[in-house]
């Protein structure tokens, strides 16, 4: 076996794990040329994973609650428990904001996010995370997917793997902020406390082996946030 045809099997076998929603491989032969061909191929497919779980989930039956915040600038929000627990959480198009989610939600979805800093009590599921820049984000959560992301802190505790695409200078960190109801909306989720893969991040514009990719870093501890307030109170 040559060295291309290893790098390609490792990355297939790679790209295959990455994605927590596929259960079986299935079947998966692909015709090496070159290690570009090979990439661009697996980029492809896994892109159309990806869709194919928007257009499911799109037509799906809406089978719990949402709260949503977006079109704002400049402003400070809070949501209770009582708000988010066990709802889909949006929050789209903000910018220059403060945001404290107290509680546990289902699923949270950030969308077109610029200069904000979110904090977020613990994600039964996914946090879901797409044109955001410049900006602090926190949040316990069962699976992270991030698109189209630069300049951004994710302070996280996360049960699988996270994923990264189309990314660049995205920091991560451990989950650190915390509020007096913390360990009950912990205890709600259902997450494994002691299961914290914050460091443990696949790229899907990076698929070399043994080398460390170039568009995310693990925050050091100097230059970490730690001063996130507690309880939710801030000051724009």
């Amino acid at each position: 076996m040559t060295d291309l045809e290893m790098y390609s099997k490792n990355n297939v076998s790679t790209l295959i794990n990455m994605d927590p929603a596929v259960e079986d491989g299935g079947d998966l032969t692909i015709e090496i040329n070159d290690a570009a061909k090979v990439k661009e191929r697996l980029q492809k497919r896994h892109q159309a994973r990806l869709e194919d779980a928007e257009r499911r989930n799109a037509s799906a039956p809406p089978t719990r609650e949402q709260c949503g915040i977006s079109n704002l600038s400049n402003e400070f929000v809070t949501k209770t428990s009582e708000e988010i627990s066990k709802q889909v959480v949006l929050l789209t198009h903000l910018t220059h904001c403060k945001v404290r989610l107290f509680g546990s939600p289902s699923t949270v979805h950030l969308k077109h996010i610029e200069d904000c800093e979110i904090l977020c009590g613990p994600v039964a599921s996914s946090v879901l995370i797409d044109h955001c820049t410049n900006s602090t984000l926190a949040f316990p959560c069962q699976q992270l997917r991030i698109h189209n992301t630069t300049n951004t802190q994710v302070y996280v505790h996360v049960t699988s793997r996270a994923i990264v695409e189309n990314c660049s200078r995205v920091g991560f960190a451990p989950f650190t902020w915390s509020y007096p109801r913390l360990e009950e909306d912990f205890s709600l989720s259902g997450l494994d406390k002691d299961r914290n893969n914050w460091n443990l991040v696949d790229d899907c514009n990076w698929l070399e082996t043994g080398t460390p990719s170039p568009n995310w870093t693990v925050i050091t501890e100097g230059e970490r946030k730690n001063n996130f307030p507690k309880g939710g109170i801030f000051h724009l």
